[in-house]
């Protein structure tokens, strides 16, 4: 094991795995905090406009956290490299935690993958970076997917794009990718329990989204104290830093457009960057109101998560039914 090998703070007391959920903070926490602060010793994702310059190492913080990623994550995850993985990582978080620094790894996409996938990638992540701690944001699976789908309906109109325009209603959208796209983020029980027997239940933390809406001071400070850093510097640095999304504007404007035949020729004769430019445009008056799913869509997402919330509810003691979660 590297930890052993390792001189200084040891790797497995050190490193924190940022592993998910979407929709729940991430860039926030991934720009402002993990990138700024002082004490934390970022290894990536560096994605969006908080890294505007281009990254020559593909979202990571050097080649050999790509290597591994590209072992770990990104390539065939049944068959890495463990042992040149641990030699890159001894590489890229060495000189950090000699001066005391607490390496992150963030990939909201640990969380998101099928089922088979993800358990390989959990041991793989196990054989290499050791029983290092293990965080996880949720979110009320309802509100998860109604932000999910704000989301896919503005990438499937992303720029560059040339076919014309995509869109299906919200309760379309959850019967068609059912199996594909929607079931592994709700699936966070099963990552967690994952997760749970691979690094062990006192490893693992889990944030809730709608602490951060209710208290985004208190929240912060929470995670700072859970990274060990200074919570003072957390805080100041995430401050007012709560990343908007202009992906609800996105899905009001794209119905509109598809309801016109004179919007969907003249959106067809854009070009696709000004199509992207078009359906990001802020809307006038009032804030669109996110796409809401039907009551129909609300039980059968209860019937996926309400099993696995009652698990977490009561094993990590979390208020999830203050919140609304389905128990």
């Amino acid at each position: 094991m590297i930890a052993r090998s390792m001189t200084g703070p040891q790797l497995a007391d050190a490193c924190v795995l940022h592993i998910g959920l979407p929709r729940t903070g991430t860039k926030t926490l991934q720009w402002h905090l993990f990138a700024r602060h002082p004490e934390i010793h970022y290894l990536g994702t560096f994605i969006g406009k908080a890294f505007s310059e281009k990254q020559r190492h593909c979202t990571m913080r050097n080649d050999a956290m790509r290597a591994i990623m590209e072992e770990l994550a990104w390539g065939d995850v049944r068959w890495p490299n463990i042992a040149g993985c641990r030699r890159h990582l001894r590489r890229a978080v060495e000189p950090a935690l000699e001066r005391g620094r607490v390496p992150v790894l963030s990939w909201e996409s640990f969380s998101t993958a099928v089922p088979e996938r993800r358990r390989r990638q959990a041991r793989n992540l196990r054989k290499v970076f050791g029983p290092c701690r293990i965080a996880l944001t949720l979110r009320r699976p309802v509100d998860l997917i109604e932000s999910t789908y704000a989301l896919v309906v503005r990438r499937e109109n992303r720029p560059g794009k040339r076919a014309g325009l995509w869109y299906q209603s919200i309760d379309d959208w959850l019967e068609r990718r059912d199996d594909w796209e929607i079931r592994p983020p709700l699936d966070y029980c099963s990552t967690v329990e994952v997760y749970r027997k691979l690094f062990g239940e006192e490893s693992i933390k889990l944030f809730l989204f709608e602490q951060l809406a209710e208290d985004p001071e208190g929240y912060f400070g929470h995670w700072c104290r859970f990274l060990g850093i200074d919570p003072a510097e957390g805080v100041r640095l995430t401050r007012a830093k709560a990343e908007n999304t202009t992906a609800s504007a996105t899905v009001a404007r794209v119905a509109r457009i598809q309801r016109s035949r004179l919007l969907t020729r003249l959106y067809d004769w854009l070009s696709p960057d000004r199509r992207f430019d078009w359906l990001r445009r802020p809307s006038l008056g009032r804030a669109p109101v996110r796409p809401r799913v039907s009551r129909a869509g609300r039980r059968r997402i209860a019937r996926i998560t309400r099993e696995g919330n009652r698990r977490l509810a009561e094993r990590f003691d979390l208020p999830l039914e203050r919140y609304g979660y389905p128990l």
